[in-house]
């Protein structure tokens, strides 16, 4: 799984252990990088600010004190919401579904450039916020990705024969497939698992299965349970 096992919920992991020996390999190191003063005082004074990632919203609430942001926060769950309450961030609203489709009703009501959305380095090619060219952006950290790095991920593959992938976004399927290519006699792929759109269609256009959950809310639980039931049932 391409998710760090900490916040896979623990009922998840048990169902999951019930049936296989789950790896959990993030493939992806986050960074957080500067921001420039311009940056800070657009996000303090922008009347909107997307948060989309779960390293954005740690960004922010590591760097912005409640009390600096004037805006409204949108964000993707109940989940994220919850951690801006914790630090009394008051103004918050959640999208109609947990991923970037559900923020696009709310974008919609109001001009893009009061919309500051926090991002990473990568998060521009394959989102879904483009529809709206005004939206102005700051980028909070950087998605890393090297021989290094994949060379650790080999190693903890090892002797391990992989036949069921969380795939979590389009750069961690690409990097996954480096790692197939090689390591071929690890893998016998039967179906990938996804918890948007987006990583589900770059993973069909590469003409493999991959699930979607149906129900945009709790998408996470949705994928490993499926990845339960189908595992169960081969």
């Amino acid at each position: 799984m391409t998710y760090p096992e900490e916040k896979v919920p623990a009922a998840s992991q048990r169902e999951l252990a019930q049936v296989a020996q789950p790896l959990y390999i993030p493939l992806r190191h986050l960074q957080a990088v500067a921001i420039s003063s311009e940056d800070r005082q657009l996000i303090e004074n922008a009347p909107y600010v997307v948060v989309t990632s779960p390293f954005a919203l740690k960004c922010l609430l590591d760097q912005f004190p409640a009390t600096t942001i004037t805006g409204t926060v949108l964000v993707l769950s109940q989940k994220m919401a919850g951690q801006l309450k914790q630090h009394h961030f008051d103004r918050v609203r959640i999208a109609e579904t947990e991923s970037q489709a559900g923020l696009q009703p709310l974008l919609a009501q109001v001009p893009g450039h009061d919309v500051v959305w926090l991002r990473g380095n990568l998060s521009v090619k394959h989102n879904l916020l483009t529809i709206f060219p005004d939206i102005q952006t700051v980028q909070l950290y950087r998605n890393e990705w090297n021989a290094d790095l994949m060379a650790q991920v080999m190693a903890l593959i090892g002797q391990h024969r992989i036949t069921r992938v969380l795939v979590t976004s389009p750069s961690s399927y690409q990097r996954l497939t480096q790692i197939m290519r090689q390591l071929p006699q690890n893998f016998d792929v039967q179906r990938y698992y996804t918890l948007g759109s987006s990583t589900q269609n770059v993973i069909q256009a590469d003409h493999n299965a991959a699930f979607c959950p149906a129900k945009r809310q709790g998408v996470l639980v949705q994928s490993l349970h499926q990845m339960y039931l189908d595992e169960k049932q081969s």
